[in-house]
């Protein structure tokens, strides 16, 4: 049987199971583009390459990060819905 405990995992907790024991929770990763470029960023994959792990959020980038395209900053990027 799966454990259930919210100190196992943080993203868990009991009302995330459903009878189961299976999580139901579905995490929605955001895709932001550049408005210069077009460039995309997909939360769900990030940018290992760069450090920045998978499934890392657009705000928690570091806010000196720059475009890999054209070296544009955050404020330049828009969050968009394919």
């Amino acid at each position: 049987m799966a454990d259930r405990s919210a100190g196992s995992d943080p993203r868990k907790t009991a009302s995330n199971w459903n009878e189961r024991g299976v999580v139901s929770e579905v995490i929605e990763y955001k895709s932001w583009v550049c408005l210069i470029c077009g460039w995309v960023y997909n939360e769900e994959e990030g940018r290992p390459d760069e450090g920045i792990a998978a499934g890392t959020r657009f705000v928690e980038i570091p806010d000196d990060w720059r475009c890999p395209l054209c070296d544009v900053g955050k404020a330049d990027f828009v969050a968009v819905e394919f």
